[in-house]
């Protein structure tokens, strides 16, 4: 809900006084990263003579916890933590497979599971902006095949920031908002199961989980990693509209305190 309108005027004698781009380090926002767990599980399970179960997964398996994962400060330092996923001081990026393939070529039932998983946690220090992009993808050939993918952005008490699934065909993403000071979990998962009790038949299931959830500066309004007047007009576009996007002190109300707040992270660029 928009309780105040600021004057054209005022909005645009401001946006030449701070018409400046600056670059921006948007790693600045987060303290640290941390890696809670990557793991894939597998299983198969045969009752019929000459069956086969194939798999593979574009994750490599870790077995351990990774505890600290990033040290404390404003270093943009990547570590890949698996085949196809990087996690920084400022993103979470990971591509998923997980590909379950059985056959029976004789009677009898064959089943064949698989499961990637991806799960860190992330402490802000400060309203931060972020952006998720997410191309989820479930294949099933046959009957008898269970898929689905998810990545999730959640807080520490459970509360849900963004959310995209599918459990059938492709669908793309693109979820934005603003999360307060504290400590969030970003988990991503690829179900597949396949299963056959005919013969000759085979059937498969793939999922897959490719996406990337950044964190920007509260300034930066159209994530581009830069604060510049570009920025500034994105937020009085969303302002004037009443969007949510504009509530940048996160009352549930747009009004002239989020205005006043943009306008001090942007003279500071954060």
């Amino acid at each position: 809900m928009r309780k105040t309108t600021i004057a054209a005027a005022v909005v645009a004698g401001l946006c030449c006084a701070l018409a400046g781009a600056r670059h921006i380090t948007p790693t600045s926002a987060v303290r640290e990263i941390y890696v809670e767990a990557i793991v894939i599980d597998s299983s198969a399970y045969s009752s019929g003579f000459d069956s086969d179960v194939s798999r593979s997964e574009n994750l490599y398996p870790f077995n351990r916890k990774l505890d600290r994962f990033l040290s404390l400060g404003l270093q943009n330092v990547t570590m890949f933590a698996s085949q196809n996923s990087a996690i920084t001081s400022s993103a979470v990026s990971a591509v998923i497979v997980s590909d379950e393939t059985v056959s029976c070529p004789s009677p009898g039932m064959t089943y064949g599971y698989s499961r990637g998983l991806l799960d860190t946690t992330c402490t802000v220090a400060r309203p931060t902006r972020y952006r998720l992009n997410a191309t989820l993808t479930v294949l099933t050939e046959g009957t008898g095949n269970s898929c689905r993918t998810d990545v999730a952005l959640t807080g520490q008490d459970g509360a849900v920031f963004s959310v995209a699934r599918t459990t059938a065909g492709q669908s793309v993403h693109v979820l934005s908002g603003v999360i307060p000071p504290g400590t969030y979990r970003v988990r991503s998962t690829t179900d597949a199961s396949s299963q056959t009790t005919k013969s000759p038949i085979t059937r498969r299931g793939r999922a897959v989980a490719d996406f990337t959830l950044s964190f920007y500066c509260l300034a930066d309004f159209d994530a581009s990693g830069f604060v510049d007047i570009d920025d500034y007009s994105s937020f009085i576009a969303a302002f004037e509209r009443g969007d949510p996007e504009a509530d940048i002190d996160l009352t549930g109300f747009v009004d002239t305190d989020d205005f006043t707040a943009f306008v001090t992270a942007f003279i500071d660029a954060c």
